[in-house]
């Protein structure tokens, strides 16, 4: 997987993250039951202070990006509060949408 300058995921575990973006541009998203993600991208973006949740979603994607086992990750996104969940499925598809789009290609959701 050739990376680019402006490539929003530099600076991450490039084995990992193929078994990531490769399937996602055939849109399978593994990290994710179709139900989540059905859920997820039809709800709204909550909105206000939510410093806790913040928090949990940075450590949700820090885990879901970094070296593991998939089942671990399923596990850890099904361990999340419904709105982390929720807001974790839209910054992955968020930074799926950007990655492709450095790479040339585009994610089928």
């Amino acid at each position: 997987m050739e990376l680019k300058h402006n490539d929003p995921v530099a600076g991450l575990p490039q084995d990992e993250l193929s078994l990531i973006v490769q399937p996602a541009e055939s849109g399978h998203h593994a990290l994710f039951e179709e139900g989540l993600i059905r859920r997820a991208l039809s709800a709204p973006m909550p909105q206000g202070d939510h410093g806790a949740m913040v928090e949990q979603v940075d450590f949700a994607l820090r885990n879901l990006l970094a070296p593991g086992e998939l089942s671990q990750k399923r596990e850890l996104v099904a361990s999340l509060p419904e709105t982390v969940q929720d807001v974790v499925v839209k910054l992955y598809f968020r930074l799926m949408d950007q990655v492709l789009a450095v790479r040339g290609g585009f994610a089928l959701h």
